[in-house]
């Protein structure tokens, strides 16, 4: 009897230090932190605290223009998984996807090349591209649109949502009849067959065409063209990118230059180049840019000299990106290769791919992707081997593109938003949450918001509440709490040239207790 008294006490006591152990938890240390998931936010520039990245840096997914499909695929680069897939456009609309740009916070701005249709303004009438921005749902920026307390979207290769469009509701731009609500802004460009997508030091994005030549800022926040910023180049339009002074860079295809544009002064550089096609920006700032029909790939300056040309060791070059080894990579279309080329156009290697490569870009962790139009796939490559390491089945007429900034390698600016979420299990069915607490610092213009949702199996979460620090926190009893921690940079002090980029808040803890 004295045994089994001793083994119920024993158990009674054990429970007891379990319930006490989840009365409340902290996060304060760097393995706390790491609990969670984090994007644009680090624990590596102060430990033990979280703060938005003080850099520009890519992210864990590329986003792949399936252009015959008329669609976008998104692929988890850490897991080689396709997450999503979304329409470029409405339906009735021109789609024919090819630029992909990521900006600053993750989401993506793809341009339509079939786009050429009228836009109505009043009494007035015009031709007009298109471009759509599909959110990063990781980062919490889709829209729950219907108000049903989750985000609708894809979650995988052929799980299209509809964009009916119907009665033409957003012919002129807006995604009211959008199902999908990570595709959050459809707008209508002034450029037509748009192809250039660059994302500028303040988030905004210039879009340009190579049906008209016309290139125009547009505000991130609300996808409206920013006032006395539109202007034509026949040397640009095709693709393009900023770099870190300031300047847009974009290339002219069969017109035999391409452009860097001042935005500050409203001025062009024009650089003699034949058949400029792909761009990419090497870690001392020069800006490659293949030669399609020439097989070649030049080297210039910030300030607009041809510093070298080389050969690239392949035909109809097209798709240029660059390793943080400063080795310049190219897809060559006709000849089946990637190559690979050191920073003085020395011809390293010559990588197989698929059946006529498009575009390369550089992962987070320096591998390199590759489109094969053709083959209907997506390589990746191990720069350690030369050696192909994964392939991406992309479906029937997906027709893979892409000579653009398909992951965020060439950002010029630290993000403005960043997230920071955890799940906690409390051990306990039907827990009682009591509150959240935290201390952050927060300087003068920037914001940090928390958010909570209880769950009873750790998957189905209720509704997202905005949470105050340390009052009741009033969610349903459930043995799982969600927290979202987001921080918003203070406002930057812009200017279309240079900008001085605001501070970050800092959250230093955050503690969650039960009854």
């Amino acid at each position: 009897m004295k045994t089994i008294f001793a083994s119920i006490m024993i158990q009674l006591i054990l429970l007891s230090s379990i319930c006490a152990a989840f009365s409340s938890m902290t996060y304060t240390f760097d393995a706390d932190f790491d609990k969670g998931t984090m994007v644009n936010i680090n624990r590596e520039d102060v430990p033990d605290q979280l703060q938005l990245n003080g850099k520009p840096a890519p992210f864990s997914f590329i986003w792949v223009a399936a252009s015959t499909r008329g669609t976008v695929v998104k692929i988890n680069t850490s897991t080689g998984k396709v997450v999503g897939e979304y329409w470029s456009a409405p339906e009735d609309r021109g789609r024919d996807p090819s630029r992909t740009t990521v900006d600053n916070n993750g989401n993506v701005w793809v341009a339509n090349r079939k786009e050429t249709g009228i836009l109505k303004e009043g009494n007035t009438s015009r031709k007009a591209g298109s471009a759509v921005q599909i959110g990063l749902e990781e980062n919490y920026q889709c829209v729950d649109r219907n108000n049903n307390g989750k985000i609708d979207t894809s979650t995988g290769l052929g799980d299209i949502k509809p964009w009916s469009n119907t009665k033409g509701a957003d012919d002129n731009g807006g995604v009211s009849t959008a199902e999908d609500e990570c595709v959050i802004k459809y707008i209508r460009t002034s450029a037509t067959g748009t192809r250039t997508i660059a994302v500028d030091v303040n988030n905004n994005v210039w879009i340009g065409g190579r049906g008209n030549f016309v290139h125009e800022l547009y505000d991130a926040d609300t996808g409206e063209a920013i006032p006395d910023t539109r202007f034509a180049n026949k040397c640009g339009g095709y693709g393009g990118l900023m770099d870190e002074n300031g300047f847009l860079w974009s290339s002219g295809q069969n017109s035999a230059c391409c452009m860097r544009y001042d935005p500050e002064s409203k001025t062009n550089i024009t650089v003699p180049l034949n058949y400029s096609y792909g761009m990419a920006r090497d870690m001392n700032g020069n800006i490659w840019v293949s030669q399609f029909d020439f097989n070649k790939i030049s080297k210039i300056s910030p300030s607009g000299d041809i510093l070298g040309t080389y050969p690239t060791g392949g035909e109809r070059s097209r798709g240029v990106a660059v390793t943080p080894d400063n080795d310049i990579w190219v897809a060559n279309s006709i000849t089946y290769t990637v190559s690979r080329l050191g920073n003085d156009g020395t011809l390293k290697a010559t990588i197989p791919v698929g059946w006529y490569p498009t575009g390369v870009a550089v992962d987070a962790a320096g591998k390199i992707w590759v489109t094969n139009m053709y083959s209907d796939n997506v390589n990746r490559i191990d720069p350690a081997t030369n050696l192909v390491d994964l392939t991406i089945n992309l479906g029937s007429d997906a027709d893979p593109y892409n000579y653009s900034d398909m992951i965020g390698r060439y950002l010029v600016a630290p993000p403005e938003t960043g997230t920071w979420a955890v799940v906690l299990d409390s051990g306990v069915s039907n827990a009682k949450w009591k509150n959240i607490t935290w201390t952050a610092d927060v300087p003068t213009g920037s914001s940090l918001a928390v958010k909570a949702a209880s769950s009873n199996d750790g998957i189905n979460f209720k509704r997202l509440i905005t949470v105050s620090n340390g009052e009741e926190l009033g969610v349903d009893p459930s043995q799982y709490l969600k927290m979202i921690v987001t921080f918003n940079r203070a406002s930057n002090i812009k200017k279309l040239h240079k900008t001085r980029i605001g501070k970050s808040p800092v959250l230093y803890d955050l503690s969650v207790s039960t009854y």
